[in-house]
Protein backbone atom coordinates (compact mmCIF):
# COMPACT_ATOMS: atom_id res chain seq x y z
CA UNK A 1 0.00 0.00 0.00
CA UNK A 2 1.23 3.39 -1.07
CA UNK A 3 0.05 6.67 1.16
CA UNK A 4 1.30 10.44 0.69
CA UNK A 5 1.04 13.27 2.65
CA UNK A 6 1.60 16.17 0.09
CA UNK A 7 5.29 15.33 -2.06
CA UNK A 8 6.69 12.73 0.23
CA UNK A 9 4.97 9.08 -0.10
CA UNK A 10 5.98 5.93 1.56
CA UNK A 11 6.81 2.17 0.20
CA UNK A 12 8.61 -0.94 0.65
CA UNK A 13 12.08 -1.22 1.21
CA UNK A 14 13.65 -2.56 -2.26
CA UNK A 15 16.26 -4.31 -0.64
CA UNK A 16 19.79 -3.24 -2.71
CA UNK A 17 18.84 -0.57 -4.66
CA UNK A 18 17.41 1.42 -1.64
CA UNK A 19 20.62 0.82 0.25
CA UNK A 20 22.53 3.70 -0.85
CA UNK A 21 19.71 5.75 -0.50
CA UNK A 22 19.37 5.55 3.01
CA UNK A 23 22.90 5.73 3.81
CA UNK A 24 22.99 9.31 1.83
CA UNK A 25 19.49 10.45 4.05
CA UNK A 26 21.51 9.39 6.89
CA UNK A 27 24.54 10.84 6.12
CA UNK A 28 22.90 14.12 5.27
CA UNK A 29 20.43 14.44 8.76
CA UNK A 30 23.78 13.64 10.56
CA UNK A 31 26.44 16.49 9.01
CA UNK A 32 22.19 18.90 9.22
CA UNK A 33 21.90 17.90 13.19
CA UNK A 34 25.69 17.47 13.94
CA UNK A 35 24.98 14.60 16.06
CA UNK A 36 23.21 10.99 16.09
CA UNK A 37 19.90 11.18 16.67
CA UNK A 38 18.80 8.98 13.77
CA UNK A 39 20.84 5.65 13.00
CA UNK A 40 24.11 6.02 12.02
CA UNK A 41 25.54 4.90 9.01
CA UNK A 42 27.44 1.85 10.85
CA UNK A 43 24.30 0.84 12.86
CA UNK A 44 22.29 0.35 8.94
CA UNK A 45 24.79 -1.27 7.76
CA UNK A 46 25.68 -3.72 10.38
CA UNK A 47 21.85 -4.40 10.06
CA UNK A 48 21.33 -3.99 6.29
CA UNK A 49 24.47 -7.11 6.17
CA UNK A 50 23.23 -9.28 9.00
CA UNK A 51 19.59 -9.18 7.31
CA UNK A 52 21.00 -10.31 4.16
CA UNK A 53 22.50 -13.44 5.45
CA UNK A 54 19.38 -14.05 7.71
CA UNK A 55 17.21 -13.35 4.94
CA UNK A 56 18.35 -16.81 3.40
CA UNK A 57 17.31 -18.62 6.97
CA UNK A 58 14.36 -17.11 7.52
CA UNK A 59 11.98 -14.86 5.00
CA UNK A 60 10.71 -12.61 7.78
CA UNK A 61 14.35 -11.26 8.69
CA UNK A 62 13.87 -9.74 5.07
CA UNK A 63 14.00 -6.57 4.87
CA UNK A 64 11.19 -5.76 2.64
CA UNK A 65 9.13 -7.09 5.72
CA UNK A 66 11.13 -5.30 8.07
CA UNK A 67 11.76 -1.68 6.84
CA UNK A 68 9.74 1.18 5.14
CA UNK A 69 10.62 4.60 3.41
CA UNK A 70 9.42 7.67 3.08
CA UNK A 71 10.25 9.80 0.09
CA UNK A 72 10.05 12.71 -1.66
CA UNK A 73 9.07 12.93 -5.95
CA UNK A 74 12.56 13.11 -6.38
CA UNK A 75 13.13 10.32 -4.76
CA UNK A 76 14.86 11.96 -1.77
CA UNK A 77 14.86 9.47 1.31
CA UNK A 78 13.59 11.60 3.92
CA UNK A 79 12.29 8.87 6.40
CA UNK A 80 12.84 5.29 7.67
CA UNK A 81 10.80 2.86 10.22
CA UNK A 82 13.15 -0.21 10.14
CA UNK A 83 12.34 -2.68 12.89
CA UNK A 84 15.16 -4.55 14.79
CA UNK A 85 13.13 -7.58 15.58
CA UNK A 86 9.53 -8.35 15.93
CA UNK A 87 8.77 -5.79 18.80
CA UNK A 88 11.41 -3.02 18.50
CA UNK A 89 11.21 -0.36 15.80
CA UNK A 90 12.81 2.74 14.73
CA UNK A 91 12.09 6.24 13.58
CA UNK A 92 15.01 7.76 11.44
CA UNK A 93 13.77 11.28 9.95
CA UNK A 94 15.13 14.25 8.28
CA UNK A 95 14.97 16.90 10.29
CA UNK A 96 12.61 19.41 7.99
CA UNK A 97 10.18 16.23 7.93
CA UNK A 98 9.07 16.25 11.13
CA UNK A 99 5.69 16.42 10.18
CA UNK A 100 5.79 12.74 8.72
CA UNK A 101 6.38 11.02 12.59
CA UNK A 102 2.57 10.19 13.08
CA UNK A 103 2.26 8.65 9.77
CA UNK A 104 5.21 6.68 10.42
CA UNK A 105 3.83 5.83 13.97
CA UNK A 106 0.78 4.63 12.27
CA UNK A 107 2.36 2.13 9.61
CA UNK A 108 4.47 0.54 12.23
CA UNK A 109 1.47 -0.16 14.70
CA UNK A 110 -0.57 -1.40 11.63
CA UNK A 111 2.38 -3.61 10.30
CA UNK A 112 2.95 -5.22 14.11
CA UNK A 113 -0.21 -6.24 14.71
CA UNK A 114 -0.63 -7.79 11.02
CA UNK A 115 2.80 -9.55 11.64
CA UNK A 116 0.98 -10.92 15.04
CA UNK A 117 -1.65 -12.39 12.53
CA UNK A 118 -3.37 -14.95 15.08
CA UNK A 119 -0.80 -15.14 17.83
CA UNK A 120 -3.14 -14.92 21.22
CA UNK A 121 -0.29 -13.66 23.38
CA UNK A 122 -0.81 -9.67 23.59
CA UNK A 123 2.94 -8.92 22.67
CA UNK A 124 4.24 -5.02 23.75
CA UNK A 125 5.62 -2.90 20.98
CA UNK A 126 8.73 -0.89 21.75
CA UNK A 127 10.53 2.29 20.67
CA UNK A 128 12.73 4.69 21.74
CA UNK A 129 13.39 8.56 22.23
CA UNK A 130 15.90 10.73 23.35
CA UNK A 131 15.29 12.35 26.41
CA UNK A 132 15.36 15.72 24.81
CA UNK A 133 12.80 14.78 22.26
CA UNK A 134 10.17 16.93 22.99
CA UNK A 135 8.25 16.81 20.07
CA UNK A 136 8.22 12.23 19.32
CA UNK A 137 7.71 11.86 23.20
CA UNK A 138 4.09 13.94 23.16
CA UNK A 139 3.56 12.32 19.72
CA UNK A 140 3.85 9.13 21.21
CA UNK A 141 1.76 9.86 24.60
CA UNK A 142 -0.94 10.95 22.44
CA UNK A 143 -0.89 7.63 21.13
CA UNK A 144 -1.29 6.31 24.18
CA UNK A 145 2.60 4.84 24.65
CA UNK A 146 4.47 5.09 28.05
CA UNK A 147 7.72 6.32 28.85
CA UNK A 148 8.94 2.74 30.56
CA UNK A 149 12.78 3.34 31.63
CA UNK A 150 16.46 5.00 30.52
CA UNK A 151 17.83 2.57 28.56
CA UNK A 152 21.00 3.96 26.96
CA UNK A 153 23.72 6.71 27.57
CA UNK A 154 24.76 7.88 24.39
CA UNK A 155 27.85 9.37 24.57
CA UNK A 156 30.93 10.89 22.55
CA UNK A 157 34.43 12.40 22.41
CA UNK A 158 36.61 14.51 19.77
CA UNK A 159 39.58 12.27 18.70
CA UNK A 160 42.73 14.46 19.62
CA UNK A 161 46.32 13.80 19.97
CA UNK A 162 45.91 13.36 23.81
CA UNK A 163 46.59 9.70 23.42
CA UNK A 164 49.07 8.00 23.53
CA UNK A 165 49.48 3.84 23.29
CA UNK A 166 49.80 2.62 26.44
CA UNK A 167 51.68 -0.59 27.62
CA UNK A 168 50.40 -3.78 28.46
CA UNK A 169 52.18 -6.16 31.15
CA UNK A 170 55.27 -8.07 29.40
CA UNK A 171 53.97 -10.98 26.86
CA UNK A 172 50.64 -9.37 26.66
CA UNK A 173 50.28 -7.84 22.78
CA UNK A 174 47.20 -5.39 21.39
CA UNK A 175 46.59 -7.00 17.74
CA UNK A 176 44.08 -6.80 14.87
CA UNK A 177 41.48 -9.78 14.65
CA UNK A 178 42.84 -11.99 11.55
CA UNK A 179 39.94 -14.25 10.28
CA UNK A 180 39.99 -17.93 10.78
CA UNK A 181 37.91 -20.65 12.06
CA UNK A 182 39.84 -20.61 15.37
CA UNK A 183 39.65 -16.81 16.01
CA UNK A 184 36.25 -16.36 15.29
CA UNK A 185 36.14 -19.17 17.91
CA UNK A 186 37.81 -18.01 20.20
CA UNK A 187 36.30 -14.44 20.36
CA UNK A 188 32.48 -15.92 20.13
CA UNK A 189 33.98 -17.92 23.06
CA UNK A 190 34.96 -14.77 24.85
CA UNK A 191 32.11 -12.89 24.60
CA UNK A 192 30.12 -15.81 26.28
CA UNK A 193 32.80 -15.41 29.19
CA UNK A 194 32.19 -11.73 29.18
CA UNK A 195 28.39 -11.13 28.87
CA UNK A 196 27.03 -14.27 29.66
CA UNK A 197 25.32 -14.55 26.77
CA UNK A 198 26.03 -15.21 23.08
CA UNK A 199 26.40 -11.70 21.64
CA UNK A 200 28.50 -12.08 18.82
CA UNK A 201 28.20 -16.01 17.83
CA UNK A 202 30.59 -17.58 15.05
CA UNK A 203 28.01 -17.16 12.34
CA UNK A 204 27.72 -12.98 13.36
CA UNK A 205 31.66 -12.43 13.74
CA UNK A 206 31.63 -14.16 10.35
CA UNK A 207 29.06 -12.56 8.83
CA UNK A 208 29.69 -8.68 9.46
CA UNK A 209 33.10 -8.94 7.47
CA UNK A 210 31.04 -9.13 4.32
CA UNK A 211 30.19 -5.22 5.33
CA UNK A 212 31.17 -2.71 3.02
CA UNK A 213 32.90 -0.79 5.30
CA UNK A 214 33.84 -3.36 7.53
CA UNK A 215 38.46 -2.71 8.80
CA UNK A 216 40.07 -5.91 10.33
CA UNK A 217 42.40 -3.10 11.72
CA UNK A 218 40.06 -1.79 14.00
CA UNK A 219 38.50 -5.42 15.50
CA UNK A 220 41.07 -5.55 18.34
CA UNK A 221 42.04 -8.15 20.82
CA UNK A 222 44.30 -8.57 23.92
CA UNK A 223 46.42 -11.39 23.72
CA UNK A 224 47.53 -13.52 26.62
CA UNK A 225 51.25 -15.13 26.92
CA UNK A 226 49.66 -18.08 26.24
CA UNK A 227 47.56 -17.12 23.13
CA UNK A 228 43.96 -16.83 24.45
CA UNK A 229 42.09 -13.65 23.79
CA UNK A 230 41.35 -11.96 27.32
CA UNK A 231 39.91 -8.89 26.11
CA UNK A 232 38.51 -6.95 23.32
CA UNK A 233 36.54 -3.61 21.50
CA UNK A 234 35.12 -3.28 18.02
CA UNK A 235 35.49 -0.48 16.30
CA UNK A 236 33.86 1.47 13.12
CA UNK A 237 34.94 4.04 10.81
CA UNK A 238 32.56 6.11 8.69
CA UNK A 239 34.30 8.16 6.33
CA UNK A 240 31.65 10.08 5.12
CA UNK A 241 30.80 11.63 8.33
CA UNK A 242 34.27 11.33 9.59
CA UNK A 243 32.89 9.18 12.73
CA UNK A 244 33.83 6.34 14.41
CA UNK A 245 31.98 4.06 16.88
CA UNK A 246 33.10 1.75 19.50
CA UNK A 247 30.45 -0.82 18.68
CA UNK A 248 31.20 -3.28 22.05
CA UNK A 249 34.41 -3.91 24.76
CA UNK A 250 34.93 -6.62 27.04
CA UNK A 251 37.06 -8.19 29.13
CA UNK A 252 37.39 -11.72 30.62
CA UNK A 253 36.29 -11.89 33.85
CA UNK A 254 40.19 -13.33 35.59
CA UNK A 255 41.57 -10.47 33.31
CA UNK A 256 39.64 -7.35 34.94
CA UNK A 257 41.33 -4.32 36.95
CA UNK A 258 44.26 -4.51 34.42
CA UNK A 259 43.73 -1.62 32.91
CA UNK A 260 42.91 -3.97 29.70
CA UNK A 261 39.48 -1.81 28.35
CA UNK A 262 41.47 1.53 28.67
CA UNK A 263 44.40 0.49 26.77
CA UNK A 264 42.43 -0.79 23.82
CA UNK A 265 39.71 2.52 23.63
CA UNK A 266 43.15 4.18 23.73
CA UNK A 267 44.59 1.85 20.86
CA UNK A 268 40.80 2.61 19.23
CA UNK A 269 41.07 6.07 19.37
CA UNK A 270 44.18 6.09 17.64
CA UNK A 271 43.20 4.23 14.95
CA UNK A 272 40.08 5.81 14.09
CA UNK A 273 41.99 9.03 14.30
CA UNK A 274 44.35 8.19 11.65
CA UNK A 275 41.25 7.20 9.38
CA UNK A 276 40.12 10.65 9.91
CA UNK A 277 37.96 10.34 12.90
CA UNK A 278 36.62 13.62 14.29
CA UNK A 279 34.51 12.10 16.71
CA UNK A 280 33.86 8.89 18.32
CA UNK A 281 30.71 7.40 19.47
CA UNK A 282 29.48 4.74 21.68
CA UNK A 283 26.29 3.38 23.65
CA UNK A 284 26.42 2.23 26.61
CA UNK A 285 23.55 0.39 29.39
CA UNK A 286 21.77 2.91 31.71
CA UNK A 287 23.23 0.82 34.36
CA UNK A 288 26.42 -0.71 33.03
CA UNK A 289 29.63 -0.36 35.23
CA UNK A 290 31.44 0.71 31.81
CA UNK A 291 30.06 3.83 32.04
CA UNK A 292 32.69 5.09 34.41
CA UNK A 293 35.46 3.82 32.34
CA UNK A 294 34.55 5.53 29.34
CA UNK A 295 33.93 8.69 31.70
CA UNK A 296 37.48 8.21 32.76
CA UNK A 297 38.34 8.51 28.95
CA UNK A 298 36.59 11.20 28.50
CA UNK A 299 33.38 10.49 26.48
CA UNK A 300 30.76 13.12 27.35
CA UNK A 301 27.38 11.86 27.56
CA UNK A 302 25.16 14.09 25.27
CA UNK A 303 21.69 11.95 24.99
CA UNK A 304 19.85 9.28 27.45
CA UNK A 305 17.80 7.18 25.25
CA UNK A 306 14.27 5.92 26.86
CA UNK A 307 12.23 2.88 26.16
CA UNK A 308 8.76 3.84 25.13
CA UNK A 309 6.19 0.83 24.78
CA UNK A 310 2.12 0.65 23.44
CA UNK A 311 0.54 -2.45 24.85
CA UNK A 312 -1.50 -2.18 21.93
CA UNK A 313 -4.66 -1.03 23.82
CA UNK A 314 -7.52 0.68 22.12
CA UNK A 315 -7.91 0.43 18.49
CA UNK A 316 -5.41 -1.93 18.28
CA UNK A 317 -6.37 -4.43 20.35
CA UNK A 318 -9.61 -4.25 18.39
CA UNK A 319 -7.70 -4.30 15.25
CA UNK A 320 -6.52 -7.81 16.72
CA UNK A 321 -9.82 -9.12 18.05
CA UNK A 322 -10.98 -8.48 14.15
CA UNK A 323 -8.21 -10.13 13.06
CA UNK A 324 -8.75 -13.49 15.54
CA UNK A 325 -12.70 -13.21 14.53
CA UNK A 326 -11.86 -13.89 10.91
CA UNK A 327 -9.14 -16.52 11.15
CA UNK A 328 -11.63 -18.60 13.80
Amino acid sequence: MTTATGQVCSREYLDRTDFKLVNDFLTESYLLLGKQHNWSRVQWEILHTISLNETRISRNMALERRVRLWETNQGKVVGMVNFEDREDFFIQIHPQFRFLENEMLEWAEEHFAAFLGTDPNNYPLYTYVYGYDVERARTLTHRGYQNLCPVVFNRWRAVDKSFTRQKLAPKYGISGFCSSVENFEKLAQLDLEVFGSAHLPVRTIRVLREAPSYRPDLDLVVVSPAGLFVAFCLAWFDPATRTGELITLGTHPDYRRQGLGSKLIAESLIRLGKLGAKVVYVNTAFNSASNLLYEAMGFDQYATAYRWSNELSGRFSLYRQELSGRNN
